[in-house]
Parts: structure tokens; C-alpha cells; sequence
């Protein structure tokens, strides 16, 4: 190496690398280059520490490796720091830490005019997923641009399925739900492939779960949970999985015993414990437990505030977001997020033009009686039966018995 660039002060530092690589003798070295090595050992340790679970001792070293980076003025050491300090934290379930490592990292790289270099994209797709957990796609959608931008061809593999699946998110949660759903879709199966971090499947499995159950395609859901069951076992977000399909089918005793069942189910990421309760918050309104369901919102509101979660509200059932309006400032100091929180929901228009007789046949969809029962219990022919249904199939927007359960719910219509 001395041979090859004699004149690159960097030799020594490849030389100690090696070292340590090898498991050879370290050779002496100025003091500067000692620190800029133990810096990047620092750094290597946190990566690792994070690939392996240990979260805390993954903070501890990237912050190590930042300040040693810091003190010999080391910028791109700095960047990579940052990066991995932002990871650690994001992977912790603290995001405004997350978004300060990122916005520190990325203001390194434009100082130094290195705008497409490995980690700038990393940072952009972090910042794009908080964004979309505070429910504003559209700053969403200007992280991703960066990040595609910023990629660097043949770095991690990851990147550009996970971008395209938060494309997917973004679509879905701007209105242009049925697009996202199948963009989430082609980027989870690219992204199955792959050796994944456990929050990273629980980030797309839970998002496109969602999606698939609101737009009523069972055979995705049940895609999207196998998938859950075969990476994401025993975790907090599967069980979140089973319950939002008993909730979906109806199913309310089983989806309150899962809850109970699954209880001590480690949580990965900051918004499944969210998620659970605003889960039981639509039990018990389900159930008319008014009481016990504003507990549950209450709880929700003051598990999401620290790191600003508001899509987990902006998709719960409509009316989970009807209680949180209804009962405005009452929710003590948790009020002026609950007031943020409502200001991000978005109205759920419930369909219109459904005629009474059409609403008496809704009313009975859900349940496993065939069409000619329903048309026996109304005293009908089965063929007004059938006219009825194909009606409501228009005004839903949905062509199958099963989606239009599904919409009817989620618009508090059954």
C-alpha cells in the first residue's frame, strides 16, 4: 500500500484497517490516525450491534464514533456516523432523534458538495418514513425524489424496494388507494427476497396489510400475513395482524382475545402499541363501551405523541376519528396533539344514494346467510334480491360480497 500511494496520507489508516481485519499486530501510527481507526471500529460496532437487536449499544457506539468524527474534523466519517446513529435510533422507536441524525448527516453532505454519495439516500428514504408516520405524504413523496436522486447503483440492496414500497404508501395514503396497494405489493415481493431487518418487514408488512384490508382483497391480506407469520413471529405487529382481520370480518370476541392473548408480544416498532389500542378503542365502540374506549384513545394519544405518529388515527375506523372530534378538549394535556391529530384526519365520506331497501340488504351481508335466505326473511324474490346487491356493489365500489362488508364498515354503515 505505501508502494502504491506514497504520497496518500490515508496508507497508514488502510494498513491499521487490515490490522485489524487480518488479526494481525496493529503497526504504530500518529496519534490522529489511532483516533480516525478506533472511530471507524466505533462505527462498525454500532452497524453490527444493530444487525443483531442490541439497539442501545448500537446508539452508544454510532454516538462514540460522531464524536471522535467530530473532534479530528472528520466530514465523511461524520456522514456515516450520522447515518448510523439515525438507523439506531429509528430502529429504537425515537424519531426526532432519528430526523436530527438524518437532517445532520445530509447538511455534511451538501457542505462538502457530496450529494450523491452512499448514505444520502439511506437518510432521505429514513426522513420520507417519518414523514408518512406524521401522515404528510406530500413531504413524503419530496424525501423519495431526493433518495432516487442520491442512490448510488450497486450499494444496499435494499434501497430501492424499499423506496418504491413507501411510492406505494404514499399513493395510497394521497387517495390513490387501489395504485399504492399494488405498488406496496411488487416492492414487498422484491423486497422478500432479501435478508431483511425485523423492523423493516414489520414497517411494509403492517402498512400493506392495512391496504390490502381496506381495499377488501383477501387474497393479498392473506399474502401479507403468511409473509408476517414466517418473519415477524411471536412480535407485537403480527398480533396487530390478526386482529385487524378479525376486526375486518366482524369477528369482535376473537379480535378482543387476541388482544389478550397477545399481550406481552414484543412491539418493533413505536406505532404497534398504537395501533393496539386504537384496535381496542373500535372494540369498545363496537361494543358501545363508550368509557373504556376513550381510555384506549387516551392511551393511543400519549403513546404517539413523542415521536408525532399520526397515520396509525388517520387509518383507524372512521369511528375511532368520530370520538377523537366528539371529544375535543377533553383529553387534558394531550389536547393540542389530539388537535394536530384531527387537523391530519381525513373526512370519511360515507358512500351516498343507498335506498332503504338497499340498506336492510346491507344490513345482512355479513352474515353467512345464503341469498335466498335473505330474500325468504324480507319476503322478496331472490331476483330483487340480487338487484338490490348489484346496486350496492356500484355505490360501494367494490364487485364481491366480502369487499362490500368491508367498506360498509369501515363507513360505520353495518
Amino acid at each position: 500500500l505505501a508502494t502504491a500511494a506514497p504520497d496518500d496520507g490515508r496508507w497508514p489508516l488502510a494498513v491499521r484497517h487490515l490490522a485489524v481485519l487480518t488479526g494481525r499486530p496493529v503497526p504504530s501510527a500518529d496519534g490522529r490516525a489511532d483516533r480516525e481507526l478506533d472511530a471507524w471500529v466505533k462505527l462498525d460496532r454500532a452497524w453490527r450491534s444493530l444487525h443483531r437487536g442490541a439497539r442501545r449499544h448500537a446508539v452508544t457506539q454510532a454516538q462514540e464514533a460522531l464524536r471522535l468524527a467530530h473532534t479530528e474534523r472528520l466530514d465523511h466519517l461524520v456522514l456515516h456516523s450520522r447515518l448510523a446513529l439515525a438507523a439506531a435510533t429509528a430502529f429504537g422507536g425515537d424519531h426526532p432523534a432519528m430526523r436530527r441524525a438524518c437532517t445532520g448527516a445530509l447538511a455534511v453532505a451538501r457542505r462538502r458538495g457530496r450529494r450523491r454519495t452512499p448514505g444520502v439516500a439511506e437518510c432521505h428514504l429514513l426522513l420520507a418514513y417519518d414523514d408518512l408516520m406524521r401522515a404528510e405524504p406530500v413531504a413524503a413523496a419530496r424525501e423519495l425524489a431526493q433518495a432516487t436522486a442520491a442512490e448510488v447503483p450497486g450499494t444496499v440492496p435494499l434501497l430501492v424496494p424499499l423506496r418504491e414500497f413507501f411510492e406505494g404508501m404514499v399513493r395510497f395514503d394521497s387517495g390513490d388507494r387501489p395504485s399504492g396497494s399494488q405498488v406496496m405489493r411488487a416492492a414487498r415481493r422484491r423486497l422478500a427476497a432479501l435478508d431483511l431487518p425485523r423492523e423493516v418487514v414489520a414497517v411494509c408488512a403492517v402498512a400493506e396489510y392495512h391496504a390490502a384490508l381496506a381495499l377488501g382483497e383477501a387474497l393479498h391480506a392473506a399474502e401479507v400475513l403468511a409473509w408476517g407469520h414466517e418473519r415477524l413471529p411471536g412480535s407485537g405487529e403480527l398480533a396487530v395482524l390478526r386482529v385487524r382481520a378479525h376486526l375486518a370480518a366482524g369477528e369482535t370476541d376473537t379480535a378482543e382475545a387476541v388482544l389478550r392473548d397477545t399481550a406481552p408480544s414484543a412491539a418493533l416498532l413505536p406505532a404497534t402499541p398504537v395501533d393496539r389500542c386504537l384496535a381496542e378503542t373500535a372494540l369498545a365502540l363496537r361494543s358501545h363501551r363508550r368509557t373504556k374506549a376513550l381510555h384506549a384513545l387516551d392511551r393511543a394519544l400519549a403513546l404517539a405523541r413523542p415521536n408525532g405518529l399520526v397515520r396509525p388515527f388517520a387509518l383507524a375506523e372512521p369511528r375511532v376519528g368520530d370520538l377523537l372530534i366528539d371529544h375535543s378538549g377533553g383529553f387534558g394535556s394531550l389536547d393540542r396533539f389530539a388537535q394536530a391529530v384531527r387537523g391530519r384526519l381525513v373526512p370519511h365520506a360515507p358512500p351516498s344514494g343507498l335506498t332503504d331497501r338497499e340498506q336492510v340488504v346491507l344490513q345482512r351481508l355479513p352474515s353467512q346467510r345464503s341469498l335466498d335466505e335473505i330474500a325468504s326473511d324480507l319476503t322478496v324474490s331472490v331476483n330483487t334480491v340480487k338487484t338490490h346487491v348489484r346496486a350496492i356493489y356500484g355505490k360501494l365500489g367494490v364487485n364481491n360480497r366480502r369487499s362490500a362488508v368491508v367498506v360498509a364498515r369501515q363507513h360505520g354503515l353495518t
